[in-house]
Parts: C-alpha cells; structure tokens; sequence
C-alpha cells in the first residue's frame, strides 16, 4: 500500500487523537467531540468519523480491560434493548431532520445540565432502570446518525449517580457495543478507505500514549474534583456542539 497521508497531516492527526484519548481515558468520555471538529477540519467529514469510530472501539476496549474488576454488563441489559431502535431511528433523522437543529437541542441540554449541576443543587436522580430504554434510544440516534454516541450515556450515568470509581468502567461498557455496531455501518456504507486505514494506523501510538496517562490522572482525582470536571467538560461539549451546528 501505497501512503497518501501527507506527514504533516499524520503528525496533526496524531496530536488530536492524543488529545481526544487523555480525555475519554481521564473521564471516560470525550474521544470524538473532542477529536470531530477538528479532524473534519484536517482530513473531512467522510475520513474523520470512521478513524473516529475506529480510535474510539480500540480506546474502550483498553480501558474496560483495565478496569476489567469494576464491570457490570448485565446492568446495561435494558440500554442495549433500546440502542438498536435508536441507530435506526438514526438513519431516518439523518435523511428527515436537520442535523444543526439536532446538534443545537444537545448543546442546550448539555451546558445547562452542567452549569445546574455545578452550582451543586440537590441532584435529580434517577433510579429506575426503565430509563435506561430511552438513554439507549438517544444514544443510538446520536451514535448512528453524527457519530456522537457519548453524551446521553454521561447524562444518564450522572443521573443515576453512578460512583466515581464506576463511572469511567461503566461508560465503555454502555459505549464500545454501540460503537461495533456503527463501525459495521460505517463499513458497509463504503467509509473504510485506504486512507482511514492509514491514518488509524498513526493514531494507535497516540491513543497508547493517551490512554496511558489519561489513566494516571483518572486515579489521582478525587470524587469532588471528579464530578467537578465531568460537568465541566459536559459544558464544553455543549459549546462544540452548538458552535458545529
């Protein structure tokens, strides 16, 4: 195989995914809102989100078999019921409903969310799993139509006050079948290029190297500080969202 990428393009691609994986490795979200925008901006839309998809799958695997002791599968069982329901609700959003109106609701959603939370109120919390079904469907259509599965797994692990040392676990757990089942759609609707392949390839390193010290810094914080940034970083994610849509 011939290489395509230009180096100075590869090297850029290789500091935003190591970007993107100190993030999702240090919180347990974040890989492609944080490595989207700008890897649209480097490389385009149609070879940016499959090495998203892509970096993402091999970034929760890692990070679950670390924290391999902390996993609950069979809590999950009612999102995954709704989460296929939802990636095909995807398709029919991306072809029925503008993708900025969509991109601009979750960005309201997110940033109040974390300024409400922030000013620590008494936390709404959720405990029936039956809300679970309905995570899953907005997951799904996140996931299937823009390739941004994470948010609404964040709000409902926030919402049902999963503990710190769970959290991070819990959201690959939730994350990593979903994203298996939008690789297969990104692999029969012709993404996977020679191109993508390549430039995966340079991300490895970088997601290595992110998920390495993302980890060291997941163990060092404390569950206030912790809190603190997740509802930082869900304002953040809101502002991107809003300023893509």
């Amino acid at each position: 195989m011939d290489f395509q990428v230009p180096l100075s393009t590869s090297l850029l691609v290789f500091l935003v995914m190591f970007l993107a994986s100190l993030t999702q490795s240090s919180l347990g979200f974040g890989v492609a809102l944080v490595a989207m925008p700008l890897l649209v901006f480097l490389t385009g839309i149609y070879t940016a989100t499959p090495v998203v998809a892509l970096s993402a799958v091999v970034l929760e695997i890692l990070i679950l078999w670390e924290d391999r002791h902390l996993i609950d599968i069979l809590s999950a069982k009612i999102f995954f019921v709704g989460a296929p329901f939802g990636i095909a609700g995807g398709l029919w959003l991306l072809k029925s409903v503008p993708e900025s109106l969509i991109k601009n609701i979750l960005g309201i959603i997110l940033v109040l969310f974390g300024l409400y939370n922030l000013k620590q109120p008494r936390l709404i919390a959720l405990k029936s799993e039956k809300w679970d079904y309905c995570f899953g469907v907005a997951s799904g259509i996140l996931g299937g139509a823009y390739n941004i599965k994470g948010p609404p797994i964040v709000l409902m692990g926030t919402l049902r006050q999963w503990p710190m040392k769970r959290f991070r676990a819990s959201l690959q757990v939730y994350s990593l079948p979903l994203g298996v089942l939008i690789l297969a759609g990104h692999g029969f609707g012709g993404l996977w290029t020679w191109t993508v392949l390549e430039l995966f390839l340079y991300t490895l390193p970088a997601i290595f190297l992110g998920f390495w010290l993302g980890g060291k810094i997941n163990r060092k914080l404390s569950p206030d500080k912790y809190k603190r940034y997740v509802y930082i970083s869900l304002i953040v994610l809101g502002i991107m969202l809003l300023y893509r849509a």
